[in-house]
């Protein structure tokens, strides 16, 4: 057992990632070897297998002459090839196509379409600067921008996802050509038009278009189209490359890059390829090269460019280019590619077309680079090998864990909005969670670990494929019959689900059973009150259209369930959702929330009162009202303990009630999406005593920036707090690789011992490979674990973590519990 009532003292001694250099990688599955001389062959190889294709493409055009975006996809790919080997017939060939149809845009109608062209063209000109080679293309977008200065929409002829492929890489390749800040103003307004229509912050992925928007499969999945995702993926290297580094919207272009890799990289087969539908892959199940080669191409591109983390993203690359060269017969014929089409649809081995071809060889060309690039070459790097299957099952999402670390649940996640999300009974740690990716996504389950013989008995799932969001996770009761309830509830519908563990085995599980609610909810939280003999389960509802706090309640521990009431009522005008965190110490259940998502609110304050039997008390034990007779409790009736402005939008992480009356608060506080703090309050007694803990970082994505790492209270010792960020907690820095912050989220220990005036602060964890976040802690029969998410986190829907932690063991039970 690993002792935390010393980790004030020293923290925990972090074993690194062992590599094992000298270890000969075969990654490219016999393809790449760790060695100057045998890259060079391999990449040779791929030059010859590009050639291939390129042979029988030339061979078997789709049409003799076609002036549109499928043969102009096919030339982006075989312009790529060219800048690869410098071979002369390439070039004539692009030249010779160009020159027929006299170097004008294409013969579509859509007005995106017909810009696809001219990325040939001016690949052209940068070769040859010729005036006559740019002259059509040009007058053509000068005349789409008229339009648009005109009034019209920028959405106009551009409203679906494969326009971020087509037209956006030729407007800023004219900037270049002509040096004219126009077009890159031009391009800039119609790219980020189509990605506020079409992106799904959530998945870190584009809908085709809005048709897609609320779409379902059989399966009750999302449609997210793999070629659609692959047009706008691969457009964004085509873009960078061309797009001056001072230009202000570079590094959005930057993060929609790393945002989609981590989507995208959670969606790949296990043969290395994706397919059509990246949500559900089940819809069509062959693999489909189209969309792969587009993948393979970009995540190639971001490690060649130092983008993307290599040490992540390369076995995913090595992975789809060896199931890409699988899919290419004998002649050269590329298979399994989705005819054209605007929606999954399915493929065969024998199915091809030409603009699958031009993104062949634009991964191709890429995979060239890589190989002749000595960042490739170190055996440590290359540790998760395509080859070798990939990482372990058991560290998927994680790698190797430091000393004292212990892995209680694989590729699980939370929100922080339910509780109890883990509890300790009868000597065992029993852990909810939610599957966050592969076939699994979408299981609730448990995990349970047997404390005094410290070994793992097993998982179980108790809702399969319920909904892949981390809301779902569920919330546990001890029964006084010594089962455990858990339950939970999609992430917004009208049923909560819970089952009943056999008496004293939390392995084994009675049946689903469901209560139905009026209206759609969300988020489970599970406190038993003794002075009225009630279980109560505080949830959020969307009654009249409003998504705020109310609570159902069961006089016979779970059994059957009756409607309560409305807890908590906002008064910020519009729909809004006050965010509540729970605590109950015996007698109170205390609350601390906010009036309003802190997002959608900017200056979000803390809120804080006291329940009990259907009234609500101030923290010095002032009656404030009976919801009962006076209807639910509302902001202003509740103390603010914190006060929020626009530039300090607050959000609630933890809160922690002893016997002795005293409540300990620890929330973020938003100066910045790039800028968030961690503070702490407490209530002595006789007075509130706010103040910051440590700097939190910035927002976990730009869909969300208000999401942390997460600050916990210790409830065995409250002046003590776990949280996690990603920037050195005292200054706010940011780690570049070569400091001694990693720039990954590391979980770290504070220590107050005069009401969170000062603290001292210790690392936990230590140059993570992956990230580390959302802290609970949890305490019992005189152990304590402390269990956090390692792994990747993308968006809520959208991770792949498992749940680790360390368990210590406490001289006496926690205090008030």
């Amino acid at each position: 057992m690993v002792n935390m009532n010393t980790m004030d003292r020293h923290g925990f001694d972090i074993v690194m990632l062992s590599l094992v250099v000298g270890i000969v990688l075969h990654v490219f599955a016999g393809c790449v070897s760790a060695g100057d001389a045998n890259a060079g062959r391999e990449a040779e190889e791929v030059i010859r297998l590009m050639t291939k294709v390129r042979n029988y493409q030339r061979a078997h055009p789709y049409r003799p002459s076609d002036h549109n975006w499928i043969r102009a996809t096919y030339y982006t790919g075989l312009m790529a090839m060219y800048r690869t080997t410098k071979d002369p017939d390439i070039l004539t060939q692009a030249t010779q196509w160009a020159q027929k149809h006299q170097w004008r845009e294409g013969s579509e109608k859509l007005p995106a379409n017909k810009k696809t062209c001219g990325q040939t063209y001016l690949e052209l000109y940068f070769i040859e600067p010729q005036v006559e080679r740019i002259a059509a293309i040009r007058d053509y977008v000068d005349r789409r921008m008229e339009k648009i200065a005109a009034g019209q929409s920028p959405l106009e002829g551009w409203h679906y996802v494969d326009t971020l492929y087509v037209g956006p890489p030729t407007i800023t390749m004219l900037g270049k050509a002509t040096g004219q800040q126009k077009y890159y103003d031009y391009m800039n307004k119609v790219y980020w038009s189509v990605f506020e229509h079409l992106f799904d912050t959530e998945y870190g992925l584009f809908y085709r278009d809005k048709r897609f928007f609320d779409a379902k499969t059989s399966n009750g999945r999302k449609v997210f189209w793999s070629r659609g995702n692959g047009w706008a993926f691969a457009g964004i290297p085509r873009v960078l490359s061309y797009l001056p580094r001072d230009n202000e919207f570079r590094g959005r272009y930057v993060e929609l890059l790393r945002t989609m890799a981590a989507s995208l990289a959670r969606c790949q087969g296990q043969d290395g390829l994706w397919r059509s539908n990246l949500d559900d892959p089940d819809q069509y199940p062959n693999p489909e090269t189209s969309g792969s080669s587009f993948f393979c191409y970009g995540l190639a591109w971001g490690i060649n460019e130092g983008l993307l983390d290599k040490a992540v993203y390369l076995p995913v690359v090595v992975k789809a280019w060896n199931g890409l060269k699988r899919c290419v017969h004998p002649d050269g014929k590329l298979g399994f590619v989705q005819r054209v089409a605007g929606a999954p649809g399915g493929a065969t081995r024998d199915e091809t077309h030409e603009y699958a071809m031009g993104a062949f060889l634009l991964a191709g060309s890429e995979m060239v680079r890589l190989l002749r690039s000595p960042i490739t070459l170190s055996a440590a790097d290359l540790i998760v090998a395509a080859s070798a299957g990939g990482p372990k099952k058991e560290e998927q999402g994680v790698g190797s864990l430091p000393a004292g670390v212990k892995l209680f649940a694989r590729n699980g996640g939370w929100c922080w909005f339910q509780d109890p999300r883990a509890i300790i009974h009868d000597g065992k740690l029993i852990v909810g969670s939610v599957s966050g990716s592969g076939v699994e996504r979408g299981d609730v389950r448990v995990s349970v670990h047997d404390l005094k013989a410290d070994r793992d008995l097993g998982t179980v799932v108790l809702h399969a494929r319920l909904q892949g969001d981390d809301h779902c996770a569920p919330a546990f009761y001890v029964r006084p019959d010594n089962r455990i309830m858990a339950m939970y509830a999609l992430h917004t519908s009208k049923k909560h689900y819970y089952r009943m563990s056999m008496p004293g085995d939390p392995t084994t599980w009675g049946a689903e059973q469901a209560y139905e609610h009026p209206a759609a909810i969300s988020y489970m939280n599970l406190y038993y009150h003794p002075c009225e003999k009630l279980l109560y389960n505080f949830y959020r509802d969307n009654s009249r259209s409003t998504w705020c706090p109310f609570f159902v309640v069961s006089a016979d521990h779970g059994q059957t369930w009756r409607a309560g009431g409305q807890l908590i009522r906002h008064e910020v005008k519009g729909t809004h959702r006050p965010y509540p965190r729970y605590s109950s110490d015996g007698e109170f259940i205390h609350v601390c929330f906010t009036e309003a998502h802190p997002q959608e609110y900017p200056p979000c304050s803390i809120y804080y009162a006291r329940y009990k039997a259907g009234k609500f008390y101030r923290a010095n034990g002032t009656l404030i009202k009976d919801i009962r007779k006076e209807g639910p409790l509302l902001p202003r009736q509740a103390e603010q303990v914190f006060v929020g402005d626009p530039q300090n939008g607050a959000w609630t992480s933890s809160i922690v009630a002893d016997r002795h009356g005293k409540v300990y608060i620890a929330y973020s506080v938003r100066k910045s999406p790039a800028d968030h703090r961690f503070r702490y309050t407490n209530w002595d007694g006789q007075k509130w005593n706010d103040h910051e803990v440590a700097f939190a970082g910035p927002g976990l994505y730009p869909g969300a920036y208000d999401y942390t790492g997460l600050i916990t209270i210790d409830p065995s010792e409250p002046g003590r707090v776990y949280f996690s960020t990603n920037v050195a907690p005292k200054t706010g820095t940011r780690g570049d690789g070569r400091t001694a912050h990693s720039g990954k989220h590391e979980i770290y220990e504070g220590l107050t011992q005069d009401s969170g005036q000062t603290w001292k602060i210790t690392a936990l964890t230590r140059d993570s490979p992956v990230d580390n976040l959302r802290p609970i802690c949890v305490t019992g029969e005189r152990f304590k674990a402390l269990l956090w998410l390692r792994g990747s986190y993308t968006t809520y829907t959208n991770y792949e973590q498992n749940v680790v932690g360390m368990i210590a063991k406490l001289a006496s039970s926690p205090s008030g519990k």
